[in-house]
């Protein structure tokens, strides 16, 4: 017993002064990101938020990913093609690829991922954006094809969309074994960080994914999200260096410190004033254009004390298949030279409905100011945005209506079917104006039918131009929000969709040092 406490008291004695050199070791680094509200889901699949993405893309990554000017990028996969019938999307997998748990990544995985996202009894909110998958079929552990019940030449966009995370098939075994294994705040994912800690109503704290595939790229910080629903108090936190990046950031003035540098980010979301084209005085497309020219969109924005940017078309540049056109600028000479071409000759004042909220009635009181300018009286009638919407679903339509209105799939085609064709007008979409063009009935459908991405994005293009032309809608602006960072972090950036993407976050190389 004497020889073994003198064996163990040297162990000790040996093993204490690593201990204390362990302890007095500085903290891994650690960024610190500033969010208004705490995600309401880690699950990609179940995230219908703005903040939810902001956390859950540097965990979970896709099979591709959005580049700029509407391109669609390999991320977990290398390569893809598209069937000639634009039906099928082929995919082969990065090889080596592990989740945070060490299982492997691979087709098998994929599809137990689709398949859970499809299966009704799962209740996932981004089901519907995948509904158009028939049939996965596994050719070997590195490549799959998913079949279409439909040809669209958006087929590879949908596997780019943030909803599109893949997770760790042994998390969906669990929830396969009990219903209520909770994915909504676990996350195991193949993304450079992995989860150490989710606390409720404080922080949720990552760290580097030591299985990280891509070697290039993995972070060498800790990274927590901290809830700071005070947009003030988040900005105070940048200026004192307790955080590194906050968002949404609103400034009460241009930022004027050197540390720190603003990014803006397009909402998917347009704000417009509908058009009642049965109305007498609103049938002559010179006077809709005239309407458009009269408005200045950045004072409309300072009024209602929104950020955001002038629109010239219903499409935000955060939405796949946005095509730039020529912008209506603040003209107001010009919008009474088309008046005058019109004969404009007002008998009666145009009612404007708007729902009864502050920021929206002082869109529409704005809107009221720029049009009396040039001689376009319009009167704003407030009424509940429920009431609004009932009016407008029912097929009554006001002269004006001033609306705010996203597509859910974040795409092209949704923004275009669902407000300017017919005889969908009253369902559930905007095109409560009554506007119809032929060439819009006759090119959309087919457009999305396209196979070529590049051939039904020159189709989109078009049928944008044509939309400007038109005028159904007195187009206002996309909104927009910001994220301030210090310069003390890199690789912070906007993805094509308009989110904050920090996959690529890092402490500058001065501060590791």
């Amino acid at each position: 017993m004497k020889l073994v406490f003198a064996v163990t008291a040297g162990v000790v004695l040996l093993v204490a002064p690593l201990i204390w050199l362990w302890v007095l070791q500085p903290a891994p680094p650690e960024i610190i990101v500033a969010l208004e509200a705490e995600p309401i889901t880690l699950d990609p699949f179940n995230a219908v938020d703005h903040i939810s993405p902001v956390v859950q893309q540097v965990i979970f990554e896709g099979l591709l990913e959005l580049g700029a000017n509407n391109t669609v990028l390999p991320k977990l996969a290398t390569a893809f093609t598209v069937s000639d019938d634009g039906r099928a999307i082929t995919l082969t997998l990065r090889q080596g690829v592990r989740f945070h748990d060490g299982t492997p990544f691979d087709a098998a995985a994929v599809k137990q991922n689709f398949e859970f996202l499809l299966d009704p009894r799962n209740q996932m909110a981004r089901r519907y954006l995948f509904d158009f998958i028939d049939a996965i079929t596994v050719h070997d552990p590195h490549s799959i094809t998913f079949a279409s019940n439909r040809a669209d030449y958006a087929l590879s966009y949908y596997f780019a969309h943030p909803a599109a995370g893949i997770k760790s098939a042994r998390e969906l075994d669990k929830r396969a074994r009990d219903p209520l294994h909770n994915l909504t705040h676990t996350a195991v994912g193949t993304g450079p960080f992995r989860l150490i800690l989710w606390h409720g109503r404080r922080y949720v704290e990552l760290e580097p994914n030591p299985y990280y595939w891509d070697s290039s790229a993995k972070p060498a910080s800790r990274l927590r999200f901290l809830f700071v629903p005070d947009a003030k108090q988040r900005m105070e936190m940048l200026k004192r260096g307790d955080a590194h990046v906050a968002f949404p950031a609103t400034p009460a003035e241009p930022l004027q410190s050197k540390d720190l540098t603003a990014l803006e980010m397009p909402l998917p979301q347009v704000y417009y004033v509908g058009l009642n084209l049965a109305h007498r005085e609103l049938m002559d497309v010179r006077v809709r254009k005239a309407m458009n020219y009269a408005v200045n969109r950045e004072h409309l924005m300072a009024a209602a004390n929104m950020r955001g940017l002038p629109l010239a078309t219903p499409v935000s540049p955060a939405i796949f298949g946005y095509a730039p056109t020529e912008d209506f600028t603040y003209n107001p000479s010009r919008a009474r030279s088309l008046l005058a071409q019109a004969n404009w000759a007002q008998l009666s004042p145009l009612e404007l409905f708007v729902a009864d909220r502050p920021e929206t009635v002082a869109l529409a009181r704005a809107v009221e100011a720029d049009l009396a300018a040039i001689g376009i009286i319009v009167e704003v009638v407030t009424l509940p945005e429920g009431a609004l919407l009932a009016r407008l679903d029912a097929g009554d339509a006001p002269d004006m209506w001033l609306m705010h209105w996203r597509p859910y799939s974040g795409e092209i085609h949704a923004v275009l079917a669902a407000n300017f064709t017919q005889p969908r007008a009253f369902l559930r979409n905007n095109n409560a104006g009554a506007y119809f063009n032929e060439q819009i009935e006759r090119r959309l459908d087919k457009a999305r039918a396209t196979p070529q991405l590049s051939a039904a994005l020159e189709e989109f293009a078009e049928l944008q131009a044509t939309v400007r032309e038109d005028a159904p809608w007195l187009f206002l602006f996309t909104p927009a929000r910001q994220a301030v960072h210090m310069h003390t972090v890199t690789g912070i950036e906007v993805g094509a969709n308009g989110a904050l993407r920090l996959s690529r976050i890092r402490l500058a190389r001065h501060v590791l040092n």
